[in-house]
Parts: C-alpha cells; sequence; structure tokens
C-alpha cells in the first residue's frame, strides 16, 4: 500500500507539472507514460514516452495502436540517473475508443535523484474497444473494481452492456445501445477481454446458455438498472431458462455476480430440470439464485408382443392307428420368436398283444410330460401333459437412485423382463393289446415375451457439477418436486401347448403340450431426486449464508410393483437432500 501511495504521488506531481508548463504534452516529453490500462482516456495524438524530470502520466493521447503499452516515465527522461528506458506508445487512433491493445506492459521509471519524485507505472495493455482499439478504464480507474464499489467502472471501457430491451442485431454492447442476450453478452466480452454488465429490471432474459472454454474468465455483474445502469447488491437479473438452464463445460476463471437464473420444469418423461450444470470447469457465483423446476414422472413400462409363433396345428400330436402308433409332435422344424424351439412330444405306445408304454416327451429336465405306461391305460389315464417352466424371469425394480456423467444425471430405470421359455412336449399314450397305438404328445408352446422396464423418475436438482470447483458465496439453492419412476408392466402370456392325439382301439390318448412360460414382468423405476447440490470429484466450497439458503422439494416415489405377488418389480424412493456426493 506504501508503494502505491508514493507512485500515485509521483503521478498527480507530474501531471501537475505539464498542465501548469508553456507547451502541451503533445510537444515533446515531458510528461509520463500512458493510461495504466494501455492507453490514455482522452482524445489526441501519439502517447508520450516518460522524459519529464517528474514521475507521472501522460495527459496526452487516446490510447495507441501501441504494440507493447505505455512507457513507464524516468524521473530524469529515461537516463541511467533517473530509471529504466521506456517503452514507447504507439500513435493515437480515433479519440475516446483507444487503440489496440498492447503486447507488454510498461514499465515505471527508477526513482531520480533527490527531490525528484518517483517513476510514473508503465500502463498494462488494455482490452479492445468498441471501434476496434485499445480498450481501459480511465486514468485511475481500477478495471478490477466492483461496480458497487467504484462506479468508474461502469464504461463501455471495461463492460459489454446488455438489456432485455437491447437488440443483438443493432446493438453494439454499449450502455447507449446494448445486445439483447446474455448468450451474445458472453461471446462479445470473451472477444474482447472485457466483463458482462446485464441490467436487472426491465423482462427476464429467456434463453438456454450452453458455454464452452471460450468463455474462461468472463465476469457477469447482474444488479444494474436498465436506464441509469446504476448498480445495487440487491438487485437480479433473472434468467429464465430450459429444463437445463445453463450449462458451463470447460470454462475457468468465470464469475457471475447478481444473478436469478430459473430452469423450467421438466416435460419429456423421466425429464430432469437442472438450474445449473458444471462439467469440469472453474467459476465463483456471489448472490446468484439457482432456481429447478419440477422433475416430470418416469415413463411406465411398455410390452411388444411375439409374432411368428408355431401354429396350433403344426403343434399337435398325431393319432393312432389300429396297427401304429401315433407320432409326436416333432419341432425340428418349427422355432420360437424368442429362440430356441418348443418341447417335442413323445410317441404313442406300438399296438401289441401286451401292450406297449408310451415315450416320455421333452426336454426331459421338467417334472412332467411322461409317456403314459400299460398299467395306466388300463386305468383310463393316458400320456401325460408337458410342464410349463417356472425359471425366475422378471425385471427387477430399480435399486440405485441414478448415475451421473458429463451427460448429465440420467434416473435409474427398472430390469426388462425376461422372454418366458418354451414348454415341455406331452408324453405318448400307451397301448394295452393289439387292436391300436396309442395316440402322440403335443408340443410345448413357446414363451411369452418380456417386458421393458419403467424409467426413473426426473429430478430437480439446482447446482449439478461433474469434476467441477465452485465457490458460492451468499447464493440461494431452491429445487421443487422430483418425478416418480414408471410402473413395470406384465409380460406377456405364454403360448399355449399342442393338443394331443388320440389313441386307436383301446389304447390311450397321449399328453398335451405344455404352456410357454410367460414372459417376465418388468421393474417399476426408482423416484426421482430432489436435492440442492448434486456433485462427483469436489466439493463446492460456500458459505454459512449459502448453507443456510438450501429449500429442496420432494422426493418422487418408485414405480410401483407389477402386482402384489410380484414385490421384487418395485422401484425405489428418491430422497430430498441438500448435497449428495455421487461416487
Amino acid at each position: 500500500m506504501m508503494r502505491q501511495g508514493l507512485v500515485a504521488g509521483a503521478l498527480l506531481l507530474a501531471l501537475s507539472g505539464c498542465l501548469k508548463a508553456s507547451h502541451s504534452c503533445e510537444d515533446d516529453n515531458t510528461c509520463g507514460g500512458p493510461s495504466p490500462t494501455g492507453g490514455a482516456a482522452t482524445g489526441g495524438t501519439q502517447g508520450a514516452s516518460g522524459s519529464a524530470a517528474d514521475g507521472g502520466m501522460s495527459a496526452a493521447g487516446s490510447g495507441g495502436e501501441a504494440a507493447t503499452g505505455g512507457g513507464g516515465g524516468g524521473p530524469t527522461g529515461g537516463s541511467e540517473t533517473g530509471g529504466e528506458p521506456p517503452t514507447t506508445g504507439g500513435a493515437g487512433a480515433t479519440s475516446n475508443t483507444g487503440g489496440a491493445a498492447g503486447a507488454t506492459v510498461g514499465v515505471g521509471g527508477r526513482a531520480g535523484a533527490a527531490g525528484s519524485g518517483e517513476g510514473g507505472q508503465g500502463g498494462s495493455a488494455g482490452g479492445a474497444g468498441a471501434n476496434g482499439g485499445a480498450g481501459g478504464a480511465a486514468p485511475g480507474c481500477d478495471p478490477t473494481q466492483s461496480p458497487a464499489d467504484d462506479a468508474c467502472v461502469v464504461s463501455d471501457e471495461v463492460g459489454i452492456f446488455v438489456s432485455p430491451d437491447g437488440d443483438d442485431g443493432t446493438g453494439e454492447g454499449t450502455r447507449a445501445a446494448p445486445y439483447a442476450t446474455l448468450g451474445k453478452g458472453i461471446e462479445e466480452a470473451a472477444a474482447a477481454g472485457k466483463r458482462v454488465y446485464a441490467c436487472a429490471t426491465s423482462e427476464a432474459y429467456t434463453e438456454t446458455l450452453g458455454l464452452d472454454a471460450d468463455a474462461s474468465g468472463v465476469e457477469l455483474w447482474g444488479g444494474f438498472d436498465c436506464a441509469s445502469w446504476e448498480y445495487s447488491t440487491t438487485q437480479r437479473a433473472r434468467l429464465e431458462g430450459g429444463p437445463t438452464a445453463v450449462t458451463i463445460n470447460g470454462a475457468t476463471g468465470m464469475e457471475w455476480h447478481d444473478f436469478e437464473i430459473e430452469a423450467a420444469a421438466a416435460t419429456e418423461p423421466g425429464q430432469s430440470s437442472v438450474g445449473m450444470f458444471v462439467v469440469g470447469a472453474e467459476m465463483v457465483l456471489e448472490r446468484v439464485a439457482l432456481i429447478a423446476g419440477q422433475g416430470s414422472d418416469g415413463a411406465a413400462g411398455s410390452l411388444t408382443p411375439f409374432t411368428g409363433y408355431p401354429t396350433a396345428s403344426e403343434l399337435e400330436g398325431g393319432d393312432g392307428t389300429e396297427s401304429t402308433p401315433g407320432i409326436g409332435c416333432r419341432s425340428t422344424t418349427l422355432s420360437c420368436p424368442a429362440g430356441g424351439a418348443p418341447g417335442e412330444g413323445g410317441d404313442g405306445g406300438r399296438a401289441d398283444d401286451n401292450g406297449d408304454d408310451g415315450i416320455d416327451g421333452k426336454p426331459d429336465t421338467l417334472p412332467g410330460g411322461d409317456g403314459g405306461t400299460v398299467e395306466e391305460c388300463l386305468s383310463d389315464t393316458g400320456g401325460h401333459s408337458g410342464a410349463t417352466p417356472t425359471t425366475t424371469n422378471d425385471g427387477r425394480g430399480a435399486t440405485a437412485l441414478g448415475t451421473l456423467s458429463a451427460s448429465g444425471w440420467e434416473p435409474a430405470p427398472g430390469n426388462d423382463g425376461q422372454p418366458g421359455e418354451p414348454g415341455q412336449g406331452g408324453g405318448g399314450g400307451a397301448s394295452v393289446d393289439n387292436a391300436g397305438g396309442g395316440g402322440g404328445g403335443g408340443c410345448g408352446g413357446c414363451g411369452g415375451n418380456g417386458a421393458l422396464a419403467g424409467s426413473g423418475g426426473g429430478a430437480s436438482i439446482a447446482l449439478l457439477m461433474v469434476g467441477a470447483q465452485v465457490e458460492l458465496v451468499g447464493c440461494t439453492l431452491t429445487t421443487s418436486d422430483a418425478g416418480d419412476g414408471g410402473a413395470g408392466v406384465a409380460g406377456e402370456a405364454g403360448q399355449d401347448g399342442g393338443t394331443r392325439g388320440t389313441g386307436a382301439g383301446n389304447a390311450c390318448n397321449g399328453g398335451r403340450g405344455g404352456a410357454g412360460q410367460d414372459g417376465g414382468a418388468s421393474g417399476g423405476g426408482a423416484g426421482g431426486i430432489s436435492v440442492g447440490i448434486v456433485y462427483t470429484g469436489t466439493e463446492p466450497t460456500r458459505d454459512a449464508a449459502t448453507t443456510a439458503a438450501i429449500t429442496v422439494g420432494m422426493e418422487g416415489q418408485g414405480g410401483e410393483a407389477v402386482s402384489s405377488g410380484k414385490p421384487n418389480t418395485a422401484g425405489r424412493v428418491g430422497v430430498s437432500l441438500t448435497v449428495l456426493n455421487v461416487q
């Protein structure tokens, strides 16, 4: 602070000496270096390099096309006894606009002889001006200050101005002719090395922002009056965006001050509403309100029935005759829509003086489809019907909440049901004498299709982060209710098994084919989450005021079970939390 005070005093002394001299600074090099931001604040000609006995700031020049920034004034004109040789500024472009940005910063002179004062500090490179020249704050104005602390930074040289009443086509981004959208303002500010000044007393900005690394370093200030451009930290520029209002991917050094950002309620099944989504970025949010809308309910499961089943006649068992047994249904040329083939029927018993047992149906891994015996046939019992598979093929309801990636939050769906397996073939009927053969067994039916799962309920998230670093100061985060998970649905019923063949004479009928297994029911999706901050990676830093100002809505209910007999098809309930770390 002492060093800055000495430099400032020397600058004032030098400027006073210039004003009292009988000639102007344009005539020779009697004044110190140009503006600290690369160009002088007023119109004029070439910015002078320092040669005055007093350190100080050049009063001449409108900012030139200086390639190296303004020169610092040495106490004795930059000589060995007075300071470093100055770096010379370029010629002035147009008045009040500044020239092209200097490539390097001018250096102030060293202290001169006793009583001569201290050299002035050289100018830093200014941002591009509106008319192609080097921009910069007026002399003595610190462009790093908040507009709440120093109104001199609320200038065309420092900021790009944006108002809902402006125009992106004819506007110039100035106080007098602002742009209409934040997106345009950010684009122009990034290119010019300036801030974005957004007014807050008109309508909301209705746009959805998607920003990348090109927006790095941009500061946005949103507390301005739209008529006077006076700044207040109690005002908020309002942005109303889509279901994900603002996405920032890869930008670093961004700052947002005094904004209210609201995401629209989700409209598509299972869609989330997110105020701000930050991926791999580094930024500061100060006095920013992030508001998420309602998440939408997940879609219920669905079922697409199979086509291409074998016909009923193709599944029938063959009839016996007086001299031949009925042939069991052959499935070697048949196939099921889900793959595989129907179970094969067993042949009937041959006509024989002592009778003959029927053949078992296939596959023989199921407890059914046995061929009838002579003893059973004498008791009027034919071949046994094929069995229906009983393996578990239902899909479970969602057990996780969801997943977080660079693509966003994805609520967890339930699990799909699996297709049913084919039924077993029926057993052949037995014969009891030589007066006729037993009937053949029918083929099993094909399994039904499995159902597709219900989707997860949409989330309501104020701030969503993936691998980002965010600091929150004096912010408020508000979420709404999350959506319910979609319910699962029942699978398709299995196909009926083929009819049995009849026995001839005293022989017995074959067994019917077993029905195909029903397709599996699908699971319900997880209930949506309502969370202020959801992140993976580095937890955001936040002050006590922000922590106390996180308000969340209700969690979503999990998708309902298909039936009371299938409780595992219900999806899990969501959560309602202020902060959630997704591992």
